[in-house]
């Protein structure tokens, strides 16, 4: 082990000073007039007491209101459910052929339910792209979501992948998608079931 670094030889005082830390050789434990010691003891016996913080108020919590659906929008919504609700909830067939061709590809070693179900995903996902918006921001930002994660699914496992590893990442990717389009099913239905 090298030992080389330099002994310091002289002894060395730490003075704590409101949040200065001072730093001598001299007298650490002297009581002399020019000891450190000393001179923190005048140097605190001469500064003036802080004035104390004021005291910290809590805010109140902010208020905060959701804004009610209105008539028109939840007629507006109604609308696109009759309209467009049966192209979303078709999304979740595909998924659920995904997660059985994976199955059957595990069992039998055929890949034919699996690139069937791609196709349909593939299928499924183009048309729910071309969707106009829920006139309601919050399932509209729901299907986005499942949307990004269909499409990041569906690059993974439907590459002619047969990697199992993959293909359960895939699945993740399409498992959260489908509780995506599940809440966001369940969001315009009560926005048009809301009294």
């Amino acid at each position: 082990m090298d030992r080389s670094w330099r002994k310091v030889t002289t002894p060395t005082c730490m003075v704590l000073l409101g949040s200065a830390l001072l730093l001598t050789t001299a007298g650490c434990g002297s009581r002399t007039a020019n000891s450190p010691a000393a001179a923190v003891k005048s140097a605190v016996s001469t500064t003036t007491s802080r004035p104390a913080p004021p005291p910290t108020t809590v805010p109140p919590p902010p208020t905060t209101t959701t804004p009610a659906v209105t008539t028109t929008t939840e007629s507006a919504v109604g609308a696109w459910s009759v309209q467009h609700g049966g192209t979303l909830q078709a999304l979740v067939d595909p998924i659920q052929a995904f997660d059985a061709g994976v199955s059957q590809l595990s069992g039998t070693g055929s890949s034919a339910g699996l690139t069937q179900a791609c196709q349909q995903l593939q299928a499924g996902i183009q048309s729910a792209q071309q969707l106009p918006p829920v006139p309601d921001p919050a399932p509209q930002q729901e299907i986005q979501t499942a949307l990004t994660d269909m499409n990041t699914g569906y690059s993974q496992g439907c590459s002619g992948t047969t990697d199992f590893n993959t293909l359960s990442v895939a699945h993740g990717w399409f498992s959260q998608a489908e509780d995506q389009i599940v809440s966001a099913t369940g969001q315009i239905s009560a926005a048009v079931d809301s009294p």
